[in-house]
């Protein structure tokens, strides 16, 4: 089971990942974006769980096990609301079919899945675990 600082400093590399590909390469690279802000996201809600350890969870081992406590622990129920949607948009991108396209334009992997739900979750995390990640 991967400590908390491991998941915060993951958190924070996929964070600086993240921001990298979107100032230079979100038009290209939209769908990757798209998942490293899920990747990032995944982290910052690990690090909640072992430091607030609501329900009694302190980790989670799987995508179903994670959502299956961000659904069903009251006090997580917002950070399901922005985490459900950074989760399917990451796995649209990741297991697209060859000559696929992602769903979504780079400006709304900005707005939608980074300026809001990201964004979201990590004020979360800011005001009731005191986890800063960027």
């Amino acid at each position: 089971m991967p400590s908390l600082d491991a998941h915060l400093a993951t958190a924070r590399s996929n964070y600086d990942l993240m921001t990298y590909l979107r100032t230079n390469r979100l038009n290209t690279d939209a769908g990757w974006v798209a998942v490293i802000a899920f990747y990032t996201a995944l982290h910052v809600i690990e690090a909640v769980f072992a430091t607030l350890r609501l329900g009694g969870v302190e980790h989670t081992s799987t995508h179903y096990e994670r959502r299956n406590v961000l659904r069903n622990v009251r006090q997580y129920s917002k950070l399901w609301q922005h985490y459900r949607p950074l989760f399917t948009a990451a796995s649209d991108a990741r297991y697209l079919e060859a000559g696929e396209a992602f769903h979504m334009t780079p400006a709304q992997v900005e707005t939608i899945l980074i300026d809001h739900h990201l964004k979201e979750i990590l004020l979360y995390a800011r005001r009731h675990a005191a986890i800063t990640v960027p």
